[in-house]
């Protein structure tokens, strides 16, 4: 075990042994150190610890020789790298949530998608978990994983007090009533989050999400109440103006995403809203392909010469604006 990471060892199979602590840190340490091993088998071993964390542990490590480029991003996050700002990890596993939520909070992660995955009750639990311990997150999608009514009461009970926490996405699961009442009670107390979305989870009434709709417009009327309208492609909405608000870039980056399927808006007001590198870009992406866009306005937006080239790309590409 201590030459695996020189092989291309895939599996080992130790099962009816005697190992006990040590011989599980061998093998934890083989797995870190060897990418291509992503299975050990243990069945029926006779001292297997008591300590339920240190099979977890294994687990987890297995589970990242699955994908070695979230492997990477953990092993960046353990060694503070501040540029990584998003985690974007499709088809997740419990295993791989567990693995990054312990390392957010000293981290600069903005934004997290680990939809369409096996995440769980109980990663949604890690998660709400790691949003109690106030992390940068804005963005979190959890959409299209098994996420039960009980997964989401844990979200919501970390939502009420996540200062941070811009974006919500738990659409396509399988949650209840309950679950959207959950929400709902959370936006008693939490005034910053903009968006929750749930649609998609069958079990939910209409009547509860439009509640929930209700219950976001209701604290924050501006943003809160464009967003909607942005995305449902409103015919009396022909101008986005977020000028006199005080906007963040990942808000920019919301509203401007939101932007991509309204073929209704002719004007986008962001004047006095700070922009960096992903808010730039979603505006680039949204001028390349928005054809009914007529004028935009970025006086005031602490522009750089990078998200000044982000932004002019889309412009070249667009002839709608006048």
């Amino acid at each position: 075990l201590t030459t695996a990471a020189k092989t291309s060892l895939t599996m080992i199979d130790l099962s009816n042994n005697a190992l006990g602590v040590e011989g599980y840190q061998v093998i934890s340490k083989a797995l870190d150190n060897c990418d291509t091993l992503c299975k050990v088998l243990m069945n029926n071993d006779a001292n297997v610890p008591a300590e339920e964390y240190v099979a977890t542990q294994l687990d987890t490590a297995a589970a990242l020789n699955n994908h070695l480029e979230f492997k990477s991003v953990v092993k960046r996050l353990k060694a503070n790298d501040t540029t990584i700002t998003s985690i974007r990890e499709p088809n997740a596993s419990v295993h791989l949530v567990r693995a990054v939520v312990p390392l957010l909070s000293a981290s600069r992660v903005a934004e997290i998608d680990f939809s369409h995955g096996t995440v769980n009750d109980t990663g949604a639990g890690l998660l709400a978990k790691a949003l109690e311990m106030d992390p940068p997150v804005q963005i979190i999608n959890l959409s299209h994983n098994k996420i039960t009514t009980m997964g989401c009461r844990l979200l919501a009970s970390a939502v009420a007090d996540a200062r941070n926490l811009l974006h919500l996405d738990l659409s396509c699961n399988a949650i209840d009533g309950q679950g959207a009442l959950a929400m709902i009670s959370a936006l008693q107390t939490n005034t910053t989050i903009l968006t929750i979305a749930m649609q998609g989870n069958t079990r939910i009434p209409p009547g509860l999400l439009e509640a929930l709709r209700h219950a976001l417009i209701n604290d924050q009327p501006h943003l809160r109440h464009l967003l909607p309208k942005i995305e449902d492609n409103d015919e009396e909405l022909d101008g986005v103006v977020l000028a006199g608000h005080v906007c963040n870039s990942t808000t920019v980056s919301l509203i401007v995403k939101a932007m991509a399927r309204n073929t209704n808006v002719t004007l986008l007001d962001l004047s006095n809203s700070p922009l960096n590198a992903e808010s730039a870009e979603a505006i680039g992406q949204l001028l390349q392909n928005c054809t009914t866009l007529k004028k935009l306005m970025l006086e005031n937006c602490s522009i750089t010469d990078n998200e000044l080239r982000l932004v002019g790309g889309g412009v070249l590409m667009n002839h709608g604006l006048e």
